[in-house]
Parts: C-alpha cells; sequence; structure tokens
C-alpha cells in the first residue's frame, strides 16, 4: 500500500507536538547565543535536502541573536536554504573552533540548525524486514567486508545510488548511506542494497513515534494519556504505511 506525501504530511503535522513532548530538552525559552553570520566559501553539489539526527532548531535575527526553537526529530527531512548554489551557515565563535549553524525550512519556516547534526545531500529512509540479514558494507559490493549489521527499521541517510553498481541487477543495486553512530556528530558511512531500504514517509513517521514512545517509557515522565495516543499514532502510521 502506497500512502500519499500529502496524506503523510498531514500526519507529521499532527505527530509533531507528540514527539516534542517534554520539549526543548531542558532548555528555557530564552537561552540564547550571539553568532556571526558568514557565507562558507568552499564549493558544494548539494542536493537541496538534508537529513538530521541530532540536535534542535534555533532562530537567528538580524543582529545575530540565536534562540532555541525546539528538538529535531531524529531522521527528518529538511529543505536546504542554498545561496550562490552553497548552503547558508553562519559561525558561532562561542564555541571552540566555532560552530556552523546550516539554514533550512521546517514545515515553511525558517530555522537553523548544527551543522554537525545534519547530514547534507541526502534523505530519510530506512532498513526493510527482508526476512535475512542486512548489511552495512564497506564497498558496493556485496563480496565486500561488512561493516555491522542493520536491525529492522534502522533510520538512515540516503546520498544517493552508486554509479558504479548500476549495470547489476535490480536486487544487487547498492546506496551510499551514512547512519548515525550514536553520538552527536558522529555517522558510519557505507553502502546498503537498495532493494534492503525504503523511504514510505509514514513508515518513517512511525519509527520517530516508536523510538518516541520507548524514550518516554523510560523516562516515567509523560502522563498515561501522551503515552496512550502515542501507541493509537503508531498503529494508524502502521496501517497507513502498508505493514
Amino acid at each position: 500500500m502506497k500512502v500519499s506525501f500529502k496524506k503523510s504530511f498531514v500526519v507529521l503535522a499532527c505527530i509533531v507536538p507528540l514527539l516534542l513532548i517534554p520539549a526543548c530538552s531542558g532548555k528555557t525559552d530564552g537561552q540564547s547565543s550571539k553568532v556571526k553570520k558568514e557565507k562558507k566559501t568552499e564549493k558544494l553539489n548539494l542536493a537541496p535536502h538534508g537529513t538530521v539526527f541530532y540536535g534542535g532548531y534555533w532562530n537567528i535575527d538580524d543582529e545575530g541573536n540565536a534562540s532555541y526553537v525546539s528538538d529535531a526529530i531524529p531522521g527528518s527531512d529538511l529543505e536546504i536554504c542554498l545561496s550562490g548554489g552553497k548552503a547558508e551557515t553562519v559561525k558561532n565563535p562561542g564555541d571552540e573552533g566555532g560552530e556552523d549553524y546550516v539554514h533550512v525550512k521546517l514545515d515553511d519556516e525558517s530555522v537553523w540548525v548544527p551543522g554537525d547534526c545534519i547530514v547534507l545531500s541526502s534523505v530519510p529512509q530506512y532498513v526493510l524486514e527482508t526476512g535475512t540479514d542486512v548489511y552495512l558494507y564497506e564497498a558496493p559490493d556485496e563480496d565486500s567486508v561488512h561493516a555491522e549489521k542493520l536491525a529492522t527499521d534502522t533510520l538512515l541517510a540516503f546520498l544517493g545510488q552508486c554509479e558504479a553498481s548500476s549495470k547489476y541487477a535490480e536486487a544487487q543495486k547498492f546506496a551510499r548511506v551514512k547512519i548515525p553512530a550514536g553520538k552527536r556528530g558522529e555517522y558510519t558511512e557505507g553502502y546498503v542494497r537498495m532493494s534492503d531500504i525504503d523511504d514510505n514517509p509514514a513508515h518513517i513517521a512511525m519509527i520517530q513515534v516508536s523510538k518516541r514512545y520507548s524514550q518516554l517509557m523510560n523516562e516515567g515522565s509523560v502522563s498515561a494519556d501522551i503515552l496512550n495516543e502515542l501507541e493509537d499514532t503508531m498503529e494508524e502510521l502502521k496501517s497507513w504505511s502498508g505493514k
């Protein structure tokens, strides 16, 4: 069952408030910092999308003052704001060496996300339930070394199909991907079979809700009503994604 993007966006708009409860990871509305606007000079060949896995979203005013907006939902697809074919960035001189923020659009709202929290030129996908082991390979070849085994529903950043494998049979085509390594700014890069991953937006939303549900259950700080609503949302998303 294929779910339309329009229908999925409606669902995502409904579940975002649930995913952000409790919001801001202990940060206060008044938290702010000073940033210096600076355009990157290196040449970037960017697709206008990125996949966020860590951190949160910030507003930055014309004076360079930054205020925290909300947590980022891991596995979210963001539109990158480009200027002259480059990602628009700012640098925060308060951090050692400066921390780059990338200008993005979130539900048509203009916000900024730390550069080490987002994988540029990518879109989110997930590992399918295939009935066999799914591996991350070190090269786009089934005979290459297995970097690691991937669990079903692992969220990853899809960077594109490998041209070197385009001549292969459909089941042997490979994609280059990045997978969060568990610590902010750290990713494992490798290759997976194209047939082992998918981009169904309703299923990605279901994975996000499921992870948030597990997190809130472990924290024990959220009411039963919210947890029940998350459970209902998971079931609805599962039916929409055809699983």
